[in-house]
């Protein structure tokens, strides 16, 4: 194959290869695009999560730390949330024979809110809403465990 000599600004020469250079330029950018996914994947942000997917039920519990998240209260009964710290988020998605229920729980201002869809929609959260909820309560408290984490008032 013939060498081909190409001056440079700086008044050198260098060698360029044809197919060569170009198949082994392709493969090292291709190592570094596996290697960067690679380290990415690795990287771990800080704070706590939990996720259960199980066919027709998704939790995803975030927490800024495991102690945040072991403050996250239910009543006795096992049917609402009572306490839910200001660094922690609660997310469930259902699917039931009414359709997909997606919940998304957060502290607000003291308050706890409760953002609601039924099959993508925004739907407001009430009572009957609320009643299903409280169904789920316990499926929450078994699939992440919080009998034994979290105390219960």
């Amino acid at each position: 194959m013939p060498v081909e000599r190409l001056p440079l600004v700086s008044g050198t020469t260098t060698v360029k290869q044809g197919k060569q250079m170009s198949i082994f330029l392709k493969f090292r950018l291709v190592i570094l695009a596996f290697l960067s996914l690679g380290l990415s994947a690795c990287i771990t942000w800080p704070g706590y999560r939990h996720t259960i997917d199980q066919e027709n039920f998704y939790l995803h519990i975030t927490a800024s730390s495991r102690a945040i998240n072991k403050e996250i209260r239910f009543n006795a009964e096992e049917t609402e949330l009572l306490f839910l710290p200001e660094s922690a988020q609660i997310e469930l998605v259902v699917t039931d024979n009414i359709g997909k229920r997606q919940l998304t729980i957060k502290e607000h201002q003291g308050s706890i809110v409760y953002h609601y869809r039924l099959n993508g929609r925004k739907t407001t959260f009430g009572a009957k809403e609320r009643e299903w909820f409280a169904s789920q309560v316990p499926l929450i408290i078994e699939k992440s465990k919080y009998r034994d984490g979290p105390s219960q008032a």
